[in-house]
């Protein structure tokens, strides 16, 4: 009875988020990329457990073999170096939801971009390593980043992203604490 449950749920969550991306892949300018949006977070278990300790990353940023990877109870012990173990019925139900909204699964503008490079084999366990990421920082000084101690880490998203919650990573809208003369053109 519980699995089911679970399984109810984790339907229910599966559906409950959507996207502002447009699914158009004609122009592959990575500037006009930059200005797509994620897809929003509408699932309270996944806020009230992840966000609790760290920005809750939107699910198309990784794909759906990474998030189930990241949600296996085993995984969840040693989670970047905390215990993130959740009740198994929670642990079903946002790994369905993170799944469900994949990178692979929705298939955005975004997601297309994320995931060029990467072989259907490879399980990407940090945003932060995929080329894409890696190719729209590489103009940011990483005394910026990691050595700001408002912002300490590549994966701290809404510390500079000002709209990073609602899935907007638009350039307009960043605003790197400590660095008023920061210009990204």
């Amino acid at each position: 009875m519980i699995r089911f449950a679970a399984c109810v749920l984790a339907a229910l969550f599966a559906f409950s988020s959507f996207a502002l991306a447009d699914d158009d892949d004609d122009d592959d300018d990575e500037r006009s990329h930059r200005q797509q949006d994620l897809a929003k977070l509408h699932n309270m278990l996944y806020q009230k457990n992840c966000a609790s300790c760290h920005f809750a990353y939107q699910a198309d940023l990784l794909p759906s073999r990474s998030w189930k990877a990241i949600m296996q109870p085993s995984a969840l012990v040693k989670h970047f170096g905390d215990n993130a173990e959740l009740a198994e019925g929670e642990r079903l139900a946002i790994s369905a939801f993170l799944q469900a909204n994949a990178a692979d699964v929705r298939r955005t503008r975004w997601s297309k971009k994320l995931l060029r490079g990467l072989s259907k084999h490879e399980t990407p366990l940090r945003i932060t390593k995929l080329s894409y990421f890696v190719r729209l920082h590489d103009e940011v000084p990483t005394r910026l980043v990691t050595g700001n101690p408002r912002v300490r880490s590549w994966s701290n998203c809404s510390a500079c992203h000002t709209e990073a919650k609602q899935g907007s990573f638009r350039e307009h809208e960043i605003d790197i604490p400590g660095d008023n003369f920061w210009d990204f053109d």
